[in-house]
């Protein structure tokens, strides 16, 4: 029992041990806020709580091309299922007075296996569903890979409420 615990402790105090531990993980800054069920998956809301939402028209001055909603395609990483993509739009499209509060910065869609998630850099006040709309429409509708019949897309210039922000469609919420 003492050799065990000497060679336990001589083989955490060595120089090289310090190689050997694991990095801790890095945690997400957006955590689950709510689900709810639609039609063939459900919706998944996540955001980060307690963020402050930006005032309107605070962006404005600063970005005269937002609202253009620009798109850049990804064929490469992050790709998400079009069936999931498009059903998720569906959702948002049946239901664009769904209020959005201001901490969400991801909505995704899982059904099957897949996911298919909208997301915005910052916080806003006062979003809807249909708001998210005419961006992501764009996105799916420019990038779909027909050959994998994926979509993975960015907007950096997308005008919600009065403030520029970055709009992806990905597989994953927090980024594109």
């Amino acid at each position: 029992m003492l050799t065990n615990k000497l060679l336990t402790a001589l083989f955490l105090t060595a120089p090289w041990a310090s190689a050997l531990s694991v990095p801790a993980i890095e945690a997400s800054p957006h955590e689950l806020l709510e689900t709810i069920q639609v039609p063939n998956g459900t919706l998944t809301i996540y955001g980060i709580r307690n963020s402050p939402a930006k005032p309107l028209h605070a962006d404005l001055a600063s970005a005269p091309s937002c609202g253009s909603n620009t798109v850049t395609c990804d064929y490469g990483s992050h790709l998400a299922n079009v069936a999931s993509c498009d059903a998720l739009l569906n959702s948002l499209r049946n239901d664009p007075g769904h209020g959005v509060s201001e901490s969400p910065r991801d909505i995704c869609f899982g059904g099957g296996g897949d996911r298919c998630c909208v997301s915005w850099s910052k916080a806003v006040g006062g979003l809807n569903y249909g708001m998210l709309l005419p961006a992501a429409e764009k996105m799916r509708n420019t990038c779909v890979n027909a050959n994998s019949n994926r979509v993975s897309a960015k907007s950096d210039d997308t005008q919600l409420r009065g403030s520029c922000v970055k709009e992806c469609l990905s597989d994953r919420p927090s980024g594109c």
